[in-house]
């Protein structure tokens, strides 16, 4: 139970801090946030009271701007301690008045239960969450026994869009409540949203009808009754105060000041049940989807954008498999090995004339080998081989399908979503000439780590020709006759013409013992597994290493303040001990 109370109170809070950063301070907000903060703060609350409880009884004095809040808090305490003024919004942050000495556990307490509050000297200025302790005679305040007496800022006024989200956190920590309203102020929307907050908690509550004329006081009374019936919250009891020009002075000597006193005394005093966990589940249970309906959005983008991003790497892949590897006129990697078979072929003994024409002719069999390199199908105006080629464009292509849909989801996806998908798309324009350089710096990566595999082929082909020395010399006399085709041909040529070389019966009848028989079946072999290792390598090294890493990491970078950043393994944790808290 404890465990699964700091797991949800830790997500809460962390899913708090995030909408505090997307609302700004005078942003009036829906019910979310104030749901949310109060949520945590009873989550707080409950996690302490578990584990000791050091603080006095607590009573939240709340309400609208100019209800007199501060004049009720002075004539509880017995004396002026409060400051009251006529100017709106004068309270701005939290007044704690202590009947009691407030020790090192107690202070502890509420540093936990307000983290991040900071406390002041009760004249200081500022506001928002900030809290002050003032001490005041026992034997003066309305309830002979330890007391922290709450007067809090209002929550209605324009100038407390800043504040006004503190008062939540002061209620989750009473053991009661006491709503002062005017007759103004009664019937305003944010008192009414106030109610609508905390009723579902079960919080003690009782309302004091501030500053009634004694001939409206039946009727306001009549009027806030059905209102609260209709609303289905139950106050523990409705007090009124009459409206006097001197409150601190004249009030305090009225009868009705009198009955306040004695009744908030034995609501203070009467028992009540503040261990049970019960009000506090219903309440996560009623807003938790409200909550995180926006988280669960972000997620849901955040797994489009990963889905999109996978699909379009695995298009790349089968563009580079259909247009390369599967392409019968490609055979790269193969005509490399070939290209170094022919070196391991070389005949030892020949002729010394024939040793001294190549020579002169700077060896015909390395003019083959480049000749081989020159000729390689796939080779495009521009130079670069067809692989290099089809990987740009791929690479290309799937930058652009993203940006695409990155773009459509911004249109479509709505409020929720669009600030996220926005920054997203911002992150991949801006990145995206940056992903193609280091694409391309893989691929010529890949292709210089793959010379290892083109030598380890060729040498398995020649060990292979070993194996069938018939063919081997087969091969060594079609090596034989090639060069000496060459020289004849470069003699009478006068070295022109080289280039023709491939073209010549000799070369033809060479090549093609290559494909033949057993030796063929081998060579099929080899450039199967080459072209294997060729798709092992590239997804490593580009589509993974690069492509990958850099795009599905990409909503990472997206600045805290504009998304929730909330991994969903958080939320799936918190919704089990949900779970657990809820019980069978």
């Amino acid at each position: 139970m404890f465990s699964a109370l700091q797991n949800v109170s830790e997500f809460l809070q962390l899913l708090q801090q995030r909408e505090r950063v997307f609302i700004t301070p005078d942003a009036d907000s829906d019910e979310k946030l104030p749901t949310l903060i109060l949520a945590n703060a009873l989550l707080r609350n409950a996690i302490q009271r578990k584990r000791q409880w050091p603080l006095p009884l607590q009573l939240a004095v709340i309400g609208p701007t100019q209800s007199g809040k501060s004049s009720v808090v002075n004539l509880l305490l017995g004396r002026r301690m409060a400051a009251a003024s006529p100017l709106a919004g004068h309270t701005r942050y939290a007044h704690g008045f202590v009947s009691t000495e407030i020790g090192s556990d107690a202070d502890g307490c509420l540093k936990s239960l307000l983290p991040g509050w900071q406390q002041v000297a009760p004249d200081s200025p500022g506001e928002g969450d900030l809290f002050s302790l003032t001490r005041c005679k026992l034997e003066e305040s309305f309830v002979k026994q330890p007391s922290i007496v709450w007067d809090t800022p209002d929550f209605d006024s324009v100038g407390s869009r800043s504040y006004r989200n503190t008062v939540p956190e002061i209620c989750a920590m009473a053991d009661a409540l006491l709503l002062v309203v005017s007759r103004e102020k009664y019937a305003d929307r944010s008192v009414w949203r106030m109610l609508r907050l905390i009723a579902p908690l079960e919080i003690p509550l009782m309302i004091c009808l501030n500053k009634t004329e004694r001939t409206d006081e039946a009727a306001l009374r009549a009027s806030l009754q059905k209102r609260l019936q209709a609303e289905s919250i139950a106050p523990a009891g409705i007090l009124s105060l009459p409206y006097t020009e001197r409150a601190d002075e004249a009030l305090a000597s009225t009868a009705a000041a009198q009955k306040l006193r004695t009744s908030l005394a034995d609501f203070l005093n009467s028992p009540d049940d503040a261990g049970s966990s019960a009000p506090l589940i219903e309440y996560l249970n009623r807003y938790w989807s409200q909550w995180t309906a926006p988280l669960r959005s972000e997620l849901a983008a955040s797994g489009y954008w990963r889905r999109a991003v996978e699909a379009g790497i695995e298009e790349a892949i089968d563009t580079y498999r259909r247009e390369c590897l599967d392409n019968p006129h490609y055979s790269y990697a193969l005509q490399r090995a070939v290209i170094r078979l022919l070196e391991l072929l070389e005949i030892p003994g020949i002729a010394a004339a024939i040793t001294k024409v190549r020579s002169v002719l700077t060896w015909p069999a390395r003019r083959l080998q480049a000749m081989f390199r020159e000729r390689l199908p796939g080779k495009n105006a521009a130079g670069l081989d067809q692989e290099t080629g089809v990987l740009k464009e791929a690479v290309s292509h799937l930058l652009i399908e993203l940006q695409r849909e990155a773009s459509e989801r911004l249109t479509d996806g709505g409020d929720a979503t669009s600030g996220w998908w926005r920054e997203l798309l911002a992150l991949l324009n801006q990145q995206s000439t940056a992903i193609r350089s280091e694409a391309h710096a893989a691929v010529v990566n890949y292709q210089s780590g793959f010379e290892t595999e083109i030598e380890e082929a060729s040498q398995r082909l020649y060990r292979h020709l070993q194996q069938h020395p018939a063919t081997l010399n087969g091969l060594r006399a079609a090596r034989v006759t090639t060069d000496t085709a060459a020289i004849v041909l470069a003699v009478k040529t006068g070295g022109v013409g080289i280039n023709d070389l491939i073209l010549t019966p000799a070369m033809l009848s060479f090549t093609s013992l290559l494909a033949e028989g057993a030796v063929g079946g081998y060579m099929k072999q080899i450039e199967a597994e080459l072209k294997a290792r060729q798709l092992e390598l590239l997804r490593h090294r580009l589509f993974q290493d690069v492509l990958t890493e850099r795009l599905l990491h990409l909503p990472q970078s997206i600045p805290e303040n504009r998304c929730y950043a909330i991994p969903s393994e958080l939320i799936e944790q918190a919704e089990r001990s949900l779970e657990v808290l809820a019980g069978p």
